[in-house]
Order: structure tokens, then C-alpha cells, then sequence
């Protein structure tokens, strides 16, 4: 039986113990911008009040 965490992401957003991302590799810097951008907001409390 497969646990349920196996199918969660890690903290680089990779799965499984190869760390494979399944995302197109023209897709990768537009995917880490926003990434980047998501981490921002996360911790900004202005924003996380308006929202």
C-alpha cells in the first residue's frame, strides 16, 4: 500500500525519490517565477489580510 504523503510534493515541488518535476522544461523558469512570487505573498501580512 502506497502512503498517502508519497504523492505529495516535496518543498522544490519534485515527487518521489528521484525528484522528478512533471512539468515541461519550457515551462520551468515561468514556474519558479511564480513560485517565487506565491513565497512572497505568502508571508506578506498586508496581503494575506486583504485576502
Amino acid at each position: 500500500m502506497t502512503s498517502a504523503t508519497s504523492q505529495v510534493p516535496d518543498e522544490l515541488g519534485r515527487f518521489g525519490p528521484f525528484g522528478r518535476r512533471f512539468v515541461p522544461e519550457t515551462l520551468m523558469r515561468a514556474l519558479e517565477e511564480l513560485t517565487d512570487e506565491y513565497l512572497r505573498a505568502k508571508a506578506d501580512p498586508v496581503f494575506a489580510e486583504e485576502f
